[in-house]
C-alpha cells in the first residue's frame, strides 16, 4: 500500500481530510477518482520506524482548499484538479493496520473482537457514562444517535471506542494509547475521558445556570420597576427626575454667557440623552451644577491691609498671630489661595473674614 506520514493519530470509522504532497500518489488518486476506482492508502503518524500501527485510509472525494486553475467552479470534480502544490482529499479510514517497512507491507489487525465478561462490564460502564454525556451535551447526543443508526444494532467495544474517543477530543497521547494498545486498555482510557467530559459538562451547566437565573432576576427586577415607575407617573404620584432637572438647568443656562454658556450647553444637549440614575447622568447633572453655580462677575479688590488691620482690631479681640496670618496672605495678592482655619466651635475660624 502507498504510505502516508500524517500529523496525528487518525482512529478507525472516521471522515478526515487529509493532504497529499507526493506527485506519485496524487496522480494515482486523481486517475483512481476519474475511474471511480477506490484508493487505499496506509496512513500513520510519528517517525518512520517499523513496525508501526496505522490505518486504512480510503479517499472519497478531492477535499476543500485546492489551488485550481481559474475559472473551475466544482473542486470535488477530478477532471477539474491541477497538477501542481499539494492536493486535500476527504478521506474515510478503515480497520487499524501495522505498517512492516517503508516499502508499504502492511498486517491488517482483525475486524472482530472475541467478546468476554470483563469487556462486556466494561463497555457497559462505557455506555452508561456516554448516555450521561448526551444528557448534557446536544452535539455528543445527535453524534451518538447517528452513529447507533449506522451500526444497525449492537455495537464491539472496540468501534464503541473508536467512536467516543473522536467525540471527546483526546490528547495524541491518548489517541495512541486508542489506537495501539488492546481492547480493555482502550476502555479505560475511553472511560477516564468520559467521566472528565461528564463532570466539565455538569459544571459548566451549573454555572450557566446560575448566571441565567440572576440575569432572569435583574431582568424581571428591572421590567417590574419601570412598570411600577410608569404606574405611578400616570397617576400623578411620582414626577419625572430626568424631566425636572433638565427644566432647571435650561432656566440656569439662560442666565450664562459667553464660553461658559457654550460649554453648558453642550452638557445639557448631553444630559438630555441619557438615561437618569446611570453614571454618566450623575457626572453630566454634576458637572452642569458647577457650570451653573459659578461666579460670573468679578469681586471688588480691596488691598488697603491698614484698613483690613482696623476691621479685625475692631471686631476680634486678641487673636494677633491669627490676625497677622490673615494680613500675611492678602498682602501675598497670589490667586487661588486657599486657607484653612482649625479649632473648636466659636473660636473666631469665620468672623476675621466676614470682618474684612
Amino acid at each position: 500500500l502507498p504510505l502516508l506520514q500524517v500529523p496525528s493519530p487518525l482512529l478507525p470509522s472516521t471522515l478526515t481530510t487529509v493532504t497529499i504532497t507526493s506527485p506519485s500518489l496524487k496522480s494515482t488518486i486523481l486517475s483512481n477518482l476519474r475511474t471511480n476506482t477506490p484508493t487505499y492508502i496506509a496512513a500513520y503518524s510519528g517517525p518512520p520506524t517499523w513496525p508501526r500501527v496505522g490505518v486504512l485510509l480510503q479517499v472519497h472525494s478531492i477535499g476543500p482548499g485546492n489551488m485550481l486553475p481559474s475559472g473551475l467552479s466544482d473542486p470535488s470534480d477530478p477532471s477539474e484538479a491541477g497538477d501542481d502544490g499539494d492536493l486535500t482529499v476527504l478521506a474515510v479510514t478503515h480497520r487499524r493496520l501495522t505498517v512492516e517497512s517503508d516499502g508499504g507491507d502492511v498486517e491488517h489487525w482483525p475486524p472482530n473482537i472475541e467478546p468476554s465478561e470483563g469487556l462486556e462490564a466494561l463497555k457497559a460502564e462505557v455506555m452508561r457514562s456516554l448516555r450521561e454525556l448526551m444528557e448534557e451535551d446536544e452535539v455528543v447526543r445527535g453524534a451518538v444517535r447517528s452513529f447507533g443508526m449506522r451500526q444497525g444494532g449492537d455495537v464491539d467495544l472496540a468501534k464503541l471506542c473508536d467512536f467516543t474517543a473522536g467525540l471527546l477530543g483526546l490528547e495524541d497521547e491518548d489517541v495512541d494509547k486508542i489506537l495501539t494498545k488492546g481492547v480493555e486498555e482502550r476502555g479505560e482510557v475511553v472511560l477516564v475521558g468520559l467521566r472528565r467530559k461528564v463532570e466539565a459538562e455538569r459544571a459548566r451547566s451549573d454555572i450557566k445556570k446560575r448566571i441565567d437565573d440572576k440575569v432572569g432576576e435583574g431582568n424581571r427586577r428591572y421590567v417590574l420597576e419601570q412598570m411600577l415607575k410608569e404606574i405611578k407617573e400616570e397617576l400623578g404620584m411620582e414626577k419625572d427626575a430626568k424631566k425636572e432637572a433638565v427644566a432647571t438647568f435650561e432656566e440656569k443656562v439662560e442666565a450664562l454667557d459667553g464660553e461658559l454658556r457654550k460649554r453648558a450647553d453642550e452638557e445639557l444637549t448631553k444630559l438630555r440623552g441619557l438615561q437618569s440614575g446611570t453614571q454618566d447622568w450623575s457626572v453630566s447633572k454634576t458637572y452642569l451644577e458647577v457650570l451653573t453655580t459659578l461666579p460670573t462677575q468679578a469681586s471688588e479688590q480691596r488691598d488697603d491691609l491698614a484698613r483690613a488691620a482696623k476691621a479685625l482690631d475692631d471686631t476680634h479681640f486678641g487673636m494677633a498671630r491669627a490676625k497677622l496670618r490673615v494680613l500675611e496672605i492678602l498682602a501675598s495678592r497670589s490667586s487661588g489661595r486657599v486657607v484653612l482655619l482649625t479649632g473648636p466651635p466659636g473660636t473666631g475660624k469665620t468672623s476675621p473674614w466676614r470682618g474684612w
